[in-house]
């Protein structure tokens, strides 16, 4: 059980890491929608 749980945080781990030599596309879309929800939120303040 130990070595199943191992071999699947490893997966986990390598999956992730992939994600992020791969430009990390869904974190830096997030990145970009959260830069945008604050210059809305910023916008809005001073209106």
């Amino acid at each position: 059980k130990a070595t199943e749980l191992e071999r699947r945080s490893r997966a986990n781990g390598s999956a992730f890491e992939n994600s992020n030599s791969n430009g990390g596309i869904i974190y830096s879309t997030f990145g970009n929608v959260w830069k945008t929800c604050l210059i809305l939120y910023h916008e809005r303040r001073k209106g």
